[in-house]
Order: structure tokens, then sequence, then C-alpha cells
């Protein structure tokens, strides 16, 4: 499966991937629109503008990736972890609803998110 995922623009559409590990994955740009994922760990992963469009993704673990301009749009997260991940210009924030974080990854993405959801920040 590995070499499946080695290169950009890599298709696994509406694919179902279960109990798989990838580390140091380069896979800029790859499609799990419409994909099922389930117990999945991603480990120093790039996923740049990753496409997870309409993905169900549970007990799926994202540790250190760069997940930059991925999309998230109405994909369903349960039980997915996200820890130290390069997340700027993601979309779909609204969906990574049933997903955990760090705090301070919270904290580092909190004006970006808000931006995103329409939530304007006042200064004090």
């Amino acid at each position: 499966m590995t070499s499946l995922l080695a290169s950009s623009f890599t298709p696994l559409a509406r694919c179902s991937l279960s109990e798989s590990s990838r580390s140091s994955l380069s896979a800029q740009l790859a499609s799990f629109a419409g994909a099922h994922l389930e117990r999945v760990s991603f480990e120093g992963c790039v996923l740049v503008e990753a496409d997870f469009l309409e993905c169900e993704l549970e007990l799926v673990r994202f540790e250190r990736c760069d997940l930059s301009r991925a999309d998230f749009r109405g994909a369903r997260m349960r039980g997915c972890e996200l820890r130290g991940c390069e997340l700027r210009g993601i979309h779909g924030v609204a969906s990574l609803r049933g997903a955990a974080l760090a705090r301070g990854d919270v904290i580092a993405n909190a004006e970006a998110w808000a931006t995103a959801l329409g939530i304007e920040t006042l200064d004090a």
C-alpha cells in the first residue's frame, strides 16, 4: 500500500482503509474523498492539500503531519487525534468536530479558525 501513497495526486477516493499505519509518507494532493478510514495512523507524513471531502474517519491519528490546506469539508470524525500537525489554511474547520487536539495546537490555530467560521475577533 505504501507505493500507492508515495506520490502526488494519489487517488484513493471512496477506498476503505483500516488497521494501517503510515510514517514519513509524502502524498501531496492525495484524494481520500468519500473514503472510510478506520484505525489508521499517519506519522510524520506530508499531506499538503490532501482531499478528505466527505471522508469518514474513525479512530484515525495524525501525528506531526503537514496537513496545510487540506480539505476536510463534510468529513465525519469519531475518536480522531491530531497531534503536532501543521493545520494552516485547512478547509472545513467545522468538520474537525469529533477530533481531539493538543491545547497548544488549538491555541495556535484559534484566530485562523475563528476567521474561517466567520467569527470576528475584537481587540481588548
